[in-house]
């Protein structure tokens, strides 16, 4: 083999290896950051895995929010999802009459199969369950609503 291959393969394998250690160096920073910031919440008094699960529960109850004022989900199927989501935020918050009017809703259909009970039932069952469900949203129609507009107006 040629010497000027044999240089060009050696520093080939120099690249790589050098790339690799910036990797590497790259990824212990990045752990200490986290490290760091982990030392910082935790001083606060709360865990990082909450505290950015709530983060993370508000953005997603925002976007439900919104895709019920869009029509995008019915009022009970965004019931139940921000119902559930508000549930990993602090209990003062979780009381305030926008989440509340959720959690009603949630209740009153709460008796509603869903998934794989709704597939076992019958046509004349699903639609009957189906009406219910019309005039339980209808009932909480205007609650729902404007709950969803001051849950979408928090950001």
């Amino acid at each position: 083999m040629p010497d000027y291959i044999a240089a060009i393969m050696c520093m080939v394998v120099l690249l790589l290896a050098a790339y690799a250690a910036r990797l590497l160096f790259l990824l212990a920073n990045q752990k200490k950051r986290q490290r760091e910031a982990l030392a910082v919440v935790d001083s606060v008094g709360e865990t990082a895995p909450a505290s950015s699960h709530k983060l993370g529960s508000r953005e997603s109850i925002q976007v439900i929010a919104r895709c019920l004022l869009q029509k995008q989900v019915s009022s009970t199927e965004a019931a139940i999802r921000i119902t559930a989501l508000a549930q990993g935020l602090p209990e003062v918050e979780q009381r305030t009459s926008s989440y509340a009017a959720f959690a009603d809703l949630a209740n009153a259909t709460a008796h509603i199969p869903m998934l794989d009970e709704w597939k076992a039932l019958d046509k004349s069952k699903k639609n009957s369950f189906d009406l219910e469900r019309a005039d339980i949203e209808k009932a909480h129609d205007t609650r729902v609503m404007e709950a969803a507009k001051a849950l979408v107006t928090l950001q």
